[in-house]
C-alpha cells in the first residue's frame, strides 16, 4: 500500500476552512480586548439617545449643548456660521437642499446665516427623519446611533 504524500484538494480545502476560522476566532477575540484599551474615559458623557458612552469629546465639547456642540466641532471646526465654498453650510454642515427640505428657511436662507439654536432645531428635525447617519463621519466619532424619537410635551411612549 502506497500512501501519497500530497494532500487531496479536499483536504486542502478543508485545512484552509479550518485555518480562515481560527484566525476569525483569534480576531474575534483580539479586537474586543484591544478597543477596550481605547474605549471612552468614565468621564465622557453618555449619549441621550443610544445610550452608549460617546466616543472621547473634550470636556468643553461636551458641555456645549451635547452632542450638537460635539458634532459642529467635527463637521466645521465648532464655526456656526462656516460657509468654505464646499456647498455644505453652518456649523452642523447643511446642505442647501437639506435646510430647505426641513424647514430652515424659516431662520434663514441658509444654515451659515441661522444662528445656533436655529440650526439646532433643524438639526434635530433631520435626526427624526434620518438618524444619526446624516453626520456619518462625526457621528461615529462619537458614538451615536439609529434615530431618535422626541416626544412632544405631556407625552409617553
Amino acid at each position: 500500500m502506497h500512501i501519497d504524500p500530497t494532500p487531496s484538494p479536499l483536504l486542502n480545502k478543508r485545512m484552509r476552512y479550518v485555518a480562515a476560522t481560527v484566525v476569525a476566532a483569534t480576531l474575534a477575540v483580539l479586537v474586543p480586548a484591544r478597543a477596550a484599551v481605547a474605549s471612552p474615559s468614565p468621564l465622557s458623557p453618555l449619549s441621550p439617545f443610544s445610550g452608549q458612552p460617546a466616543g472621547r469629546v473634550s470636556y468643553n465639547c461636551a458641555r456645549d449643548q451635547w452632542p450638537w456642540g460635539c458634532l459642529a466641532k467635527c463637521e466645521s471646526g465648532g464655526r456656526w456660521h462656516a460657509n468654505t465654498g464646499n456647498h455644505h453650510y453652518g456649523g452642523l454642515q447643511f446642505r442647501q437642499a437639506t435646510w430647505v427640505a426641513f424647514g430652515g428657511r424659516a431662520y434663514a436662507p441658509r444654515a451659515d446665516l441661522a444662528r445656533r439654536k436655529e440650526q439646532i432645531k433643524v438639526a434635530k428635525r433631520v435626526l427624526r427623519a434620518q438618524g444619526w447617519g446624516a453626520w456619518p463621519v462625526c457621528a461615529k466619532r462619537y458614538k451615536l446611533r439609529g434615530r431618535t424619537r422626541v416626544m412632544n410635551p405631556g407625552r409617553t411612549f
